[in-house]
């Protein structure tokens, strides 16, 4: 079962195959956070890469809502309005751990995972999500992150919300 409404339904695209049917909606087959399976179907009049759901990508949804198809059992999500859909090409697996690694621990040195004290002696400049105790780490690090830090770039569109300001939906675009 799912809720009325999602702040941000995060899943898996497991099947894409239905994903080009443009004639009446664009629609691929995901696995969220909890293992269920759903559809999520996309209005076939809007701006978006459509290339972009491919099976293994993570989808993001922000104000995801349940509807039904037209036989009133089957549950989908529907999105009416893509510029609240992000879309990045690597399984939610991948970006827990990348989300757990950077944005998990942020007081420790993300190289060598020494608490940062006083504060980050030195930070990503790319990314500015890895923070580090030295310059020393921080070079020492540089080509494992060079690795994440564009997908740690893409993390912070979608919780980078200040929520004490939030007052209308925030739009990924």
């Amino acid at each position: 079962m799912l809720p009325l409404k999602h702040w941000c339904y995060i899943a898996e695209i497991m099947d894409d195959s239905l994903s080009q049917m443009a004639d009446f909606f664009h629609r691929v087959e995901v696995r969220d956070l909890t293992g269920h399976c759903n559809s999520v179907l996309f209005s076939p009049d809007q701006h978006m890469d459509y290339d972009q759901l491919q099976r293994g990508a993570t989808l993001f949804v922000r104000y995801a809502a349940k509807a039904y198809f037209s036989d009133l059992i089957t549950q989908v999500i529907k999105v009416d309005d893509c510029c609240y859909v992000k879309v990045i090409r690597r399984s939610i697996d991948d970006l827990l751990m990348l989300s757990h690694w950077y944005f998990g621990s942020r007081s420790c040195c993300s190289a060598c995972r020494a608490p940062l004290g006083g504060g980050a002696a030195a930070q990503c400049g790319g990314c500015e999500v890895a923070q580090y105790c030295s310059g020393a780490c921080m070079q020492r690090h540089q080509a494992e992150h060079s690795q994440h830090c564009g997908l740690c770039r893409e993390l912070m569109d979608v919780i980078n919300v200040d929520m004490d300001r939030f007052i209308q939906p925030v739009p990924f675009r």
